[in-house]
């Protein structure tokens, strides 16, 4: 009796990931497409469980339901939207505070309805889902008089999972090289690709292909350097599909630091507006202060690599001097 559209927010739905949860929302556009009003009782939505597609939620009872009228018009009466854990269904109706007995109401020519389902926690199953529409209506054009049973509209929409791999990283945020301290490289992604890990001169280091007629699914996964990373590592990430020639990286660099030696040189950094910090150094170089009496804060760098500009959050840095360590420099009062 009445016309049914579905919009979801976003426009293609994601589905949860493993500690990740996805929230969208979907919107039920009711239309009527009569001269005539319609008249009717209730209007349920359904999220069955239909072979061959998935669930849009496992916890419907924590969604958001509500509805909204496109026209107004002095003669709407107030209606209500919410969930039904008795008949598992999302129910639109005439209030029922103000209609305890219940009442039948009417969606006059060119009115419609909004409902919305919001806050919706998507399961983690990618693919078609189905929802059902049933309604008790009567009146349009014909008029077909009221129907104790409801009219039924099946809609559809989709849930996907990322189709590429992403979050290329290392498991920890900073380790030890001269320590020999090891990490192991993490990255999210779909099974059903072909995965290569190349070093920063392009050699393939490590290398993982889908199992051959498995579904595919999102994962995490990781792989484990056998020796620990040198300060500069970089490492590739290459996924493609099987078979397929074209394919796409992404890059990681591994954190490395070393502990602050007594016996190397001490690099003193300045910059435009005077000694200052940065985000970029580890908490053993913070404590390498080179004077306790000045008022502004400054470190001090470790290495023995030629002076160079470094980026941090107040601008860029450069290393002005070097001295051996144990006397450290300073400037001022």
């Amino acid at each position: 009796m009445l016309h049914y559209e579905i919009i979801t927010d976003p426009t293609t739905l994601q589905a949860s990931l493993p500690g990740e949860p996805s929230v969208g929302t979907v919107y039920i556009l009711v239309s009527n497409n009569h001269q005539a009003p319609v008249t009717w009782d209730h209007i349920d939505v359904e999220l069955p469980i239909v072979p061959g597609a998935t669930e849009l939620t496992s916890n419907p009872g924590a969604v958001n339901p509500s509805i909204n009228r496109t026209r107004l018009s002095p003669r709407d009466d107030d209606l209500e939207f919410k969930w039904d854990s008795d008949k598992q269904v999302f129910r639109a109706q005439i209030d029922r505070g103000q209609n305890p007995n219940g009442a039948t109401t009417t969606l006059y020519p060119q009115q419609g309805l909004i409902l919305t389902l919001g806050d919706i926690a998507v399961s983690e199953d990618a693919g078609l889902v189905v929802l059902e529409i049933h309604e008790v209506a009567g009146g349009g054009d014909g008029p077909t008089p009221l129907r104790t049973q409801a009219f039924t509209t099946a809609l559809g929409l989709t849930t996907q999972t990322p189709r590429v791999p992403r979050n290329f990283r290392a498991e920890k945020s900073l380790v030890n090289g001269e320590a020999n301290e090891t990490l192991a490289l993490l990255w999210d992604g779909p099974t059903g690709l072909d995965y290569a890990i190349l070093d920063q001169r392009g050699a393939e280091v490590y290398s993982e292909s889908p199992n051959q007629g498995l579904p595919s699914f999102h994962k995490e996964f990781a792989w484990r350097p056998p020796f620990a990373p040198k300060r500069g590592t970089t490492y590739t990430l290459v996924a493609k599909a099987p078979g397929v020639a074209d394919q796409r990286g992404i890059s990681s660099r591994p954190p490395c630091t070393r502990p602050f030696p007594s016996s190397r040189a001490v690099r003193a950094l300045r910059g435009p507006r005077g000694w200052g910090t940065t985000k970029a150094v580890s908490s053993s170089l913070r404590r390498a202060w080179t004077s306790r009496r000045r008022t502004t804060p400054r470190w001090a760098g470790c290495g023995r690599r030629r002076p160079t500009w470094i980026r941090s959050s107040r601008g860029w840095f450069r290393a002005v001097r070097t001295t051996p360590a144990g006397s450290l420099s300073r400037t001022g009062a």
